[in-house]
């Protein structure tokens, strides 16, 4: 079903309303959404019809936002593999990819790479496409830059706690400047590919950070490779060493970042408050499973322990999933 509609209608629609949304150097969301505004106070006042806001519904419903995600790639077959796995196999993996990471991870290229420059942005949808062909899956449109968040998208996402987003209708992927949310290298470049990631017609967050760590880890760029370690690790919110200037890029960013959004109180109290009333963004949306949870209990761990195992037996098509 997705294969029909990707083929004659998403696909087709992507490359036409991203063609159109490169014209512009600023994300059309965030006039998209201002204009809706205006529009609905106008007619309230007049007391017409509002549909109008048909705009805002689709970006709401089909951000993973809300219980019921309307994004056609929900048809799409899923690359998560629930499989049992015994909890000393996913132990030993774990301390495999530590391993690695600790062998493979270059510091010098990490603080040479560049990350938003033209040859990065090629080189991340490269590696997007190159995952999305081991799966025999359909490619989506290219992604030539990864547009700013600002104004109201980027008041929202802080306090949502989504600093960055794939529009489905103007086809843009849209992150925050490290100036207005500070962040390491890392984050980063695994943003890029996420939101990269979603342009190809995925809004499941779980699987497009499965896809994510699938990029780097498929990527020849030694660098990248190791990045889908760390990814990994992380996603257990276990102990686990890092290098040291990786490890400095992660804290020094993460001060930064704390002391930016105390600064900002419009933004910090209502963050407070959908915390509190359980509406902020989950971590475990995108595959972070907490420290006390058993390895086979978390899908993100096991899927992409299921996932080596097809790379290493070269059958990492999901018509064999």
């Amino acid at each position: 079903m997705f294969a029909l509609y990707w083929q004659f209608i998403g696909y087709p629609y992507s490359i036409i309303s991203s063609g159109f949304s490169d014209l512009f150097i600023f994300n059309l969301t965030e006039v998209l959404l201002w204009v809706h505004l205006f529009l609905f106070l106008v007619f309230i006042k007049k007391r017409r019809k509002y549909f109008f806001v048909i705009y805002p519904v689709i970006l709401l419903f089909s951000q993973g936002a809300t219980p019921f995600d309307l994004a056609p790639s929900q048809f799409r077959k899923s690359v998560i593999i629930t499989d049992p796995v015994a909890e000393k196999k996913l132990s030993e993996y774990f301390n495999s990819i530590q391993n690695k990471l600790l062998q493979e991870f270059d510091t010098s290229a990490y603080e040479r790479f560049s990350i938003s420059n033209h040859d990065s942005m090629e080189l991340y949808q490269k590696i997007v496409w190159q995952a999305f062909d081991a799966l025999k899956q359909p490619r989506g449109v290219q992604i030539k830059r990864i547009k700013t968040m600002f104004g109201f998208t980027k008041v929202l996402g802080l306090i949502y706690g989504g600093p960055g987003f794939h529009d489905v209708v103007t086809t843009e992927a849209i992150l925050i400047s490290q100036k207005d949310y500070p962040t390491s290298k890392y984050w980063r470049i695994k943003g890029f590919v996420h939101e990269i990631i979603h342009a190809q017609g995925v809004q499941s967050e779980l699987e497009t950070e499965i896809l994510t760590w699938l990029s780097l880890r498929l990527s020849t760029n030694p660098l990248l490779r190791a990045l889908s370690y760390q990814m990994a690790l992380r996603k257990t919110s276990r102990a686990f060493e890092l290098p040291d200037t990786f490890f400095w890029d992660i804290h020094n960013m993460k001060i930064k970042r704390n002391q930016k959004l105390d600064s900002m109180f419009y933004i910090k109290f209502p963050k407070k408050f959908l915390r509190n009333i359980g509406l902020f963004n989950k971590s475990s949306k995108y595959g972070k499973s907490l420290s006390s949870t058993a390895l086979s209990k978390s899908i993100f761990f096991k899927t992409i322990y299921h996932l080596e195992n097809k790379i290493q037996s070269g059958s990492l098509s999901l018509k064999e999933l």
